[in-house]
């Protein structure tokens, strides 16, 4: 690289920036990686240094290189100042960036890189393990919720920081734990102490706002000023700069039209499984999936679904513990409830046969089975699609069975079998379950062969029960890595992917990238166009078909794709000039389209959003124009002062002083962040936003074993809106009207039994997401002040409960080291879950205590009541070990329905099976009545 070079633009900049400069001698950046960078990126670096900023760049254009300059500026001025040491803090999005992110910082510089995930269990460290941390690491890299969770604990001060770098910033939005960290943190930093931003984006723009309020709001969330490269310059020598070569800039953009689909008729398999198997989760689940994937691939794509859907559910069933032999011979004869383990695998049973009946031998081809490897000339890396790979069956004998839009993308495919090793293709899909079945359709039709294809997926949530996973074995994180690897090596050539392969993903550049769905924001547009850097590049938008008079009167924008030409789309149709579509497959209705698909016009407005963003840097380049010394233009935005136009309109702002129930619900309305408690000793604060969370975590800390999973219940009540209520700020100021709700609503937390406060009851809200938040702050509070939880906000260990702990300890074990997970342990105040209930007599059931009015009105009700009517059930446990039945009548709240099947985990208490028997007995209570 050019050291001299750099050593003087970092000289320079250490002399321009009156706020960062320090008598330091900067060392060469980079010198690590050899890397130069260009004259954009260093009027960028430049910029960023003079103050907040953050860089709009598109995908692939070195906006990361930008920041590892940044944090080696910062690390020589840390190492040459005797001031209070700090560190430098990288913040990502996603598990994937945090690794990738960390690897090219410690590539690129000569600082000490960390790399943090949640799944290190850091929410068990203790101020020791991060103090530790924070000390041998000059550069942290980690997810945003990290960050969050040590600020909030105390556990790390925004303070100890002098670079925060925000990937992809355009997140910082809402409730997301970007706008979190800057508003209940760095806005309660004093100047003096907050760190430096620098943000990257490759666009800022929001689909809910214009191109200038998107910006400006950017800018008031990160405290930061917006900059890019001068868009008004030459575009193709700016371009050639950018990209390092003399290719013409940017993919060439074109629309490709598809039919509507016709009104597919359920496949007979889809029938077969409704009628059999309807009750079982995996088919519920599979019928509301169907409609759409039959609208979007077609009958074929929905056998295949159902092909998916059956190996997952196999798959999941052999991992399963297998019932006793008692369930077997009593319960499955009249079992009907689908969440009877026996009856579902009853259900599988049945649907596997179903599948074997109309698939053939489809249903077991993804076997890795190594005889196939001979039979391949270029083996796919993929063992469960090399194995389907030999079922292929020419495209015209399934063509009648995929839908218009699946027939178009194969079209477009066909286009690269004469030179199959020049591919490197992505397509964005919209569905998790879209993507694994356009993978399978491509591997099972003969003339792809050429076609080596994968999936990248994103990390599905696990309330959302997804069991859409990779084709790969393992974990999506695992097979995700192995899917890149494979597309860098060449072993792939075309990857389907959902957005998680928009931002920042280290993809190798591609030469062709389609999106079969249409992209939701502008933002994901330029991203996914972005993966297009390869001279000769292709970005493919496909839409639905436009009707001839809508596309004459259509207002085209200069920099829209083009829709491809008649003559193109009539080639590739031609081999299906004569395709009819049998009748038995179509219901005879009129066409439709899935409701989430979008169309030209959709594609229009988001290009004329992104027109709208090109104008705006123009006329800051009209206002505001900057050149540096390589006569680099920039745009630096002229806007107003960030945080005072983000609390004007925004409400980017946290207010820790009302206190009274109508002061709280009016803070509401102007704050949705809500109110801050903080606890002096650490300064750990609690939040509206982080309450929630922080009564989460301290009741899964409280006594309970495998069979009973602890959780807080959250009970809504809605009353009437008073009418006309006002607040009473002072004597002498005018009073302010509350805005005025159809409906308040007031949440009550109850926590389990042995938790050591009961019930908490929150104030009145103008919808239940701030009632939830609001009670959840009080719940916080209290178990503070009762000394529940500590000043970290952690569930504070019953000492009696640590002495046992230590007694039984292995002397091996290293418990402060921060990778080290403390074993469960009993907390503080908390009631024991086992020895310390009365036992109940006839008359308390009966007679129920009443609740006194005071109970009420405190919001904690007494931790002992009974509801005023029992239902009694009659059980009949017979255990191995004993020749006679035992009875037990036990009573419920509630009454059960009436096919109602209870497992129990007798046999664990055998003393005489060894191993243990874990696994779970069936029984049916008998109804008795209610008393």
């Amino acid at each position: 690289m050019h050291l001299g070079m750099l050593e003087a633009h970092l000289d320079a900049a250490s002399v321009m920036d009156t706020t960062l400069a320090t008598d330091t001698e900067p060392a060469t950046a980079l010198e690590k990686s050899g890397l130069t960078p260009r004259d954009y990126q260093l009027a960028l670096f430049h910029q960023a240094l003079r103050s907040n900023s953050i860089v709009m760049l598109e995908t692939g254009t070195g906006k990361t290189l930008v920041a590892v300059m940044l944090i080696e500026w910062f690390a020589q001025r840390a190492a040459a100042g005797s001031g209070r040491r700090k560190v430098r803090v990288f913040l990502n999005n996603t598990v994937a960036l945090v690794h990738q992110q960390a690897r090219v910082i410690g590539d690129n510089t000569a600082q000490t890189v960390h790399a943090y995930v949640g799944a290190m269990g850091l929410d068990e460290w203790d101020e020791t393990a991060w103090t530790r941390t924070w000390a041998r690491a000059d550069v942290l890299v980690m997810t945003h919720q990290v960050l969050l969770n040590a600020l909030r604990s105390g556990h790390a001060r925004i303070s100890d920081i002098d670079l925060l770098v925000f990937d992809e910033a355009h997140h910082a939005r809402g409730s997301h734990p970007y706008m979190l960290i800057m508003r209940e943190f760095y806005d309660h930093c004093a100047p003096n102490d907050r760190p430096h931003i620098f943000g990257m984006t490759a666009s800022p723009l929001n689909a809910h706002q214009s191109a200038q309020a998107s910006v400006h709001h950017l800018q008031a969330s990160l405290d930061a000023s917006m900059c890019t490269v001068d868009l008004t310059a030459d575009q193709s020598s700016r371009s050639k700069q950018i990209a390092g070569s003399d290719q013409a800039a940017g993919p060439s953009a074109v629309c490709y039209e598809y039919a509507l689909p016709p009104a597919f008729a359920p496949t007979p398999l889809t029938t077969a499984l409704e009628a059999a198997c309807g009750s079982a989760k995996v088919v519920v689940r599979g019928l509301r999936t169907a409609p759409v994937i039959l609208a979007l691939l077609g009958p074929f794509g929905v056998d295949q679904m159902w092909l998916y859907y059956l190996r997952q559910w196999h798959r999941a069933a052999a991992l399963r513990p297998a019932p006793s032999r008692n369930a077997v011979a009593s319960a499955l004869p009249d079992a009907t409830a689908a969440d009877d383990p026996l009856l579902d695998i009853a259900y599988l049973k049945s649907a596997l046969e179903l599948a074997r009946a109309h698939c053939g031998a489809l249903l077991d081809a993804v076997s890795d089975n190594e005889q196939m490897l001979a039979t391949e000339t270029v083996v796919h890396p993929v063992p469960q699609l090399r194995a389907l790979g030999l079922h292929r069956r020419p495209w015209a004998d399934v063509r009648a069975q995929l839908s218009p839009q699946v027939n178009r993308l194969l079209g477009i495919l066909l286009q690269w079998r004469d030179r199959p090793t020049e591919l490197r293709g992505i397509v964005f899909v919209g569905r998790r379950i879209t993507v694994v079945l356009l993978a399978y359709v491509v591997t099972l039709i003969a003339e792809f062969d050429f076609v080596r294809a994968d999936v990248l997926l994103g990390a599905a949530l696990k309330q959302s029960g997804s069991i859409d996973r990779p084709i790969r074995s393992g974990s999506v994180r695992t097979a995700n890595q192995l899917t890149l690897a494979d597309f860098a090596d060449g072993r792939l050539n075309l990857v389907f992917a959902t957005q998680v392969a928009e931002e920042g993903v280290d993809i190798q550049p591609c030469n062709l990238v389609i999106r079969f769905d249409m992209p939701k924001t502008a933002t994901s547009m330029i991203q996914s166009r972005g993966r297009a850097r390869m001279p000769g590049s292709q970005f493919i938008v496909m839409v639905p078909q436009v009707d001839p008079e809508l596309k004459q009167s259509l207002d085209v924008p200069a920099s829209a794709a083009p829709l491809a030409s008649e003559e193109v789309l009539s080639a590739m149709d031609a081999d299906a000039s004569e395709l009819i579509v049998p009748e038995s497959q179509v219901t005879g209705e009129s066409q439709t389209l899935p409701e989430h698909q979008g169309s030209y016009t959709d594609y229009l407005r988001l290009v004329r959003l992104e027109d709208c963003l090109r104008d705006w840097c123009r006329a800051e380049a009209l206002v505001n124009p900057t050149t540096t010394t390589d006569s680099t233009n920039i745009i630096v935005s002229s806007g107003p002062a960030h945080q005072e136009y983000g609390r004007m309109h925004y409400n980017l702002r946290i207010d820790d002083s009302p206190s009274t129930e109508l002061e709280e619900m009016w803070v509401e309305q102007g704050d949705k962040q809500g109110r801050i408690y903080t606890i002096v000793s650490t300064q750990a604060r609690i939040t509206y936003m982080s309450a929630v969370p922080t009564v989460h975590s301290y009741v899964q800390h409280l006594p309970q074993d495998q069979l009973c999973k602890l959780q807080p219940i959250f009970d809504f009540e809605q009353v009437a809106q008073p009418k006309q209520p006002t607040v009473s700020q002072t004597k002498k100021t005018k009073k302010a009207k509350i805005p005025t709700h159809n409906a308040l609503f007031r949440c009550t937390i109850t926590l389990p039994s042995n938790a050591a406060v009961r019930r908490v009851a929150g104030p009145l809200m103008p919808n239940k997401r701030l009632a939830k938040q609001a009670a959840a702050y009080r719940a916080a509070k209290k178990l503070h002040q009762l000394g529940a939880i500590d000043d970290n906000l952690s569930p504070i260990a019953d000492p009696e409960d640590e002495a046992d702990q230590a007694a039984n300890k292995d002397t091996n074990a290293k418990p402060t080291e921060p990778n080290a997970k403390p074993a469960s342990r009993k907390v503080k105040g908390a009631r024991s879950s086992t020895d310390t209930y009365d036992i109940a007599v006839a008359p308390a059931f009966v007679q129920p205590k009443a609740l006194t009015q005071p109970d009420m009105e405190s919001g904690e009700m007494a931790a002992k009541y009974s509801p005023r009517t029992w239902h009694l059930y009659l059980l009949s446990l017979h255990h191995p070990s004993t020749d006679s039945p035992s009875q037990i009548v036990f009573a419920s709240a509630h009454r059960m329905p009436a096919d109602i099947s209870v497992p129990l985990f007798v046999n664990q208490f055998n003393a005489a099976i060894e191993p243990r028997d874990t696994s779970a007995t069936i029984f049916r209570p008998k109804y008795l009545g209610s008393q």
